[in-house]
């Protein structure tokens, strides 16, 4: 699974988001799902659905055939099968069996002897609007679009099934469904056409023949536009919705560009085809489905959305065709995912864009924990499923994951470290099987030859992250200072150093070590200047050689920064910097100029000089930050109105920094309006509406009282991000025809064509929207949709709490 955005704003900070969760699904509680109470001498050989879908009733009729093996002798066997199946017929061998279905386990009395196989055959059927694997969009009393989303243990929902990541099978699936609707699932299709005599409805086959765990198994049901494509031997496919459709299929042919990439660094793609559908109702940005990748409509259309599907891709390497063993190894899958994001970036993109990647991951990882170790260790025992994916414990799972892959290679070498993932992805005991973390151990080792033992334990089995001092305590002498926890313990590293023209590396494993460099401009060393190293190190240089560093060409931006943080300087001694970094146009120039911001008596006319000449994204992003904090000039508005402006032209450069941009603008009340209505209807779907909901901002501060009516039309958009950044924006505009508007839309929010029974954040903007209007007319509809029977009982109690408030 991937992050839902690429770059979100979190705590005030920039995160990339690689994964295809929603990044409120870190902040949020995850509830414990029953764990799989499948026999354990169950091994599902094959599975065979055959499903016939009705979109207006929601009825869902299945004929399920499954071949399974018992290991050893049993009285009777266990399947997970979820209550929403409502079971009408089972066969066991061809004959009438006997069986108990209750608490999501389905009994089939046996007896079993070791090594039999065996053939169940199931009739049931369940109601799409009320299963808890699928997402639903309805419209006019029918579904219009639904897919299901499952992992971790979810599939059970659907259909009956060994619910654990370690029993993968061949599957088949077939499916009819209402005329001029389609269906996507696994593997090769076998046929898109009306085969047999089910009047009024279209047919769709799918064969996968390498085998699956029960988490991947995908269907998408809805309309689409369809792209063939592919790699070679390798038939590609893409399905787009309405909403993902614009034409532009630039974003789905750089899948064969990815796939070049990977196959590059790790083996021939592991399956015979790959299809991607994009659909509204994925409920996080993408899932790595086997050979069907599934990603949101929003993903598609996002600056995220190009990360989001290498993520997904990447995963047929690591997840689909090697899967973990179970959830506690769930990190083989995630990731490396992860980390490949930054490989392709870098590949594609170049190293500063691949930098700017792998800054961001540290910054997820490093801002999540209160204090060090709080999140554990990537491989975590105390932890469930689907805390590992969801909850804030992801963080560890996604990114430290990444970083620590990331160090790994750099400490490996690259060479050595690719060539030891494809002896393990082609490993014949673990390709299209399963594996845990000692098989990656393995591989690695024997490719190296290194004994990873301490970097496995310190890295993966243990919490927490280095932390290091490095100081000069003479000319060309140096004391390294690692913190040493009660309950994390010391760390082996090799830290990369360059000096000079030449890279090294030094090693800290004690809590004070010392080194000396004695090569020619030995004061002149950067220590990890690219921050592979998963932790944190400071770098406190003595006065005189910190002022050499930064003025020295090949000194970045962000190792400017890292100095500075460690430096006390007097403001004549900065302004000297300042200027000398300034003319020779430095990279560290931006970097002391907001060491003097945060120090200095400072106005904006140098900030937005730099903002102005930047070309840097990460540069220009900490500049705007710094300019919140200062106050504008008539003629210093009309320069970052002019910046804003041409930022929304040159999208592909600045699709970071609109967001902020306009946010700077608006505390600043400079009038965009013309600029805002022009961009406005542009932003409706892209990055989760969050320009679209800065922009009407702008509009709606520069508006009179009489104006801003016309604008609630917004509130009842077909959209429905839109919808709940409209609300956020409405909520401090509290005249009774905008408190109307608010109400209505909250009370038909389950008519809306995109509403689903997860919309609980749309419903929450909505309804403290009304809270902060505060009036007896708020509180009318806030009780009005207490009231209603329409709505989920979590969100009925939103509306409780606030009445009770009152």
């Amino acid at each position: 699974m991937s992050k839902v955005l690429k770059l979100i704003i979190i705590t005030n900070i920039f995160v990339p988001n690689a994964f295809a969760i929603k990044p409120q699904f870190f902040n949020s509680k995850v509830l414990k799902s029953p764990l799989s109470k499948s026999s354990s001498n169950l091994d599902i050989i094959k599975q065979d659905l055959y499903l016939d879908f009705d979109l207006v009733s929601g009825l869902v009729s299945v004929e399920q055939v499954i071949d399974f093996k018992t290991t050893r002798g049993s009285f009777h066997v266990n399947l997970d099968a979820g209550m929403e199946l409502k079971l009408s017929k089972l066969q066991l061998n061809s004959n009438v069996a006997n069986y108990k279905h209750g608490g999501s386990v389905l009994t089939i009395i046996g007896p079993f002897e070791e090594d039999q196989v065996s053939k169940l055959e199931v009739r049931y059927t369940f109601n799409l609007n009320s299963n808890p694997a699928f997402t639903v969009m309805k419209s006019q009393g029918r579904i219009w679009q639904a897919s299901t989303f499952v992992q971790p243990s979810k599939a059970r929902e659907w259909f009956v099934t060994n619910d654990r990541p370690n029993d993968k099978f061949q599957l088949e699936v077939r499916a009819s469904v209402n005329e001029g609707y389609s269906v996507m699932s696994n593997g090769n299709s076998i046929f898109n056409h009306p085969e047999a005599v089910i009047p009024y409805k279209d047919k769709f086959a799918y064969k996968l023949i390498k085998p699956i765990p029960s988490y991947l198994v995908s269907i998408a049901i809805g309309k689409f536009h369809k792209y063939l494509d592919s790699y070679g031997p390798i038939e590609m496919s893409y399905w787009l919705d309405d909403f993902s459709h614009s034409g532009d299929l630039s974003f789905f042919y750089e899948t064969k560009q990815m796939m070049s990439f990977l196959e590059s660094k790790l083996t021939a793609y592991p399956f015979n085809t790959y299809n991607i559908t994009a659909v509204r109702t994925m409920a996080g940005g993408g899932m790595e489905h086997t050979t069907t990748t599934t990603l949101s409509s929003e993903a598609v259309l996002s600056h995220y959305g190009r990360v989001t599907s290498l993520h997904e891709l990447a995963h047929h390497w690591f997840g689909d065709a090697i899967t973990c063993q179970s959830w506690d190894d769930i990190w083989l899958n995630e990731s490396f995912a992860t980390f490949m994001e930054l490989s392709y970036v870098e590949a594609s993109d170049g190293k500063e864009a691949y930098l700017d990647e792998l800054y961001g991951q540290r910054e997820v990882y490093l801002n999540s924990e209160q204090k060090n170790g709080d999140l554990g260790p990537i491989v975590n025992f105390e932890t469930t499923p689907e805390q590992k994916i969801f909850s804030q414990y992801g963080i560890v799972t996604y990114y430290k994951g990444s970083l620590v892959l990331n160090y790994l290679k750099q400490t490996l070498g690259e060479k050595v470290f690719f060539q030891a993932l494809n002896q393990y992805i082609n490993d014949p005991s673990l390709r299209h099987k399963t594996a845990n973390t000692s098989d990656l151990k393995r591989h690695l080792e024997a490719e190296s030859g290194r004994d990873l033992t301490s970097f496995f334990q310190e890295f993966i089995y243990r919490k927490g992250r280095p932390e290091l001092l490095i100081e000069e305590v003479s000319r060309s002498r140096y004391k390294i200072t690692q913190t040493s926890y009660d309950d994390i313990g010391l760390f082996h590293l090799n830290i990369p150093v360059i000096q000079g023209n030449q890279e090294i590396s030094v090693t800290s494993e004690k809590q004070e070590t010392f080194i000396e460099f004695v090569l020619p401009q030995s004061n002149l060393v950067y220590f990890d200047p690219d921050q592979f190293v998963p932790g944190v190190i400071r770098v406190r240089y003595q006065k005189a050689t910190a002022k050499a560093l930064l003025m020295q060409k090949t000194t970045s931006y962000r190792y400017a920064k890292r100095i500075l943080e460690e430096l006390e300087l007097e403001e004549s001694e900065w302004r000297n910097l300042w200027v000398f970094s300034s003319l020779r146009t430095l990279n560290s120039a931006p970097a002391i100029l907001l060491h003097g911001v945060r120090h200095f008596n400072l106005g904006t006319h140098q900030l937005l000089s730099a903002l102005e000449s930047s070309d840097k994204l990460v540069i220009k992003r900490d500049l705007i930050n710094a300019l919140s904090s200062q106050n504008f000039n008539e003629a210093e508005k009309v320069r970052l109105a002019r910046i804003t402006e041409e930022s929304f032209e040159n999208k592909d450069s600045a699709r970071f920094i609109i967001t902020p941009l306009m946010k700077l603008a608006n505390v600043q009340e400079i009038n965009l309006t013309s600029l805002s209505l022009k961009w406005l209807d542009s932003y409706e779907k892209i990055d989760g509406a969050m320009v679209f909901k800065e922009l009407l901002s702008n509009i709606l501060i520069n508006k009179s009282s009489a104006q801003i009516s016309a604008f609630t039309s917004y509130l009842f958009h077909s959209f429905n991000k839109v919808r709940r950044r409209a609300a956020q924006v409405f909520g401090t505009y509290k005249q009774e025809e905008v408190t109307n508007a608010l109400g209505k839309s909250l009370l038909q929010a389950h008519q809306f064509s995109d509403y689903t029974a997860q919309d609980d954040y749309i419903i929450e903007a909505f309804l403290w929207a009304l809270d902060s209007h505060h009036s007896v007319l708020a509180k009318d509809y806030i009780t009005r949709f207490k009231n209603s029977s329409n709505f989920s009982r979590k969100q009925i109690e939103q509306a409780e709490k606030i009445l009770i408030s009152w």
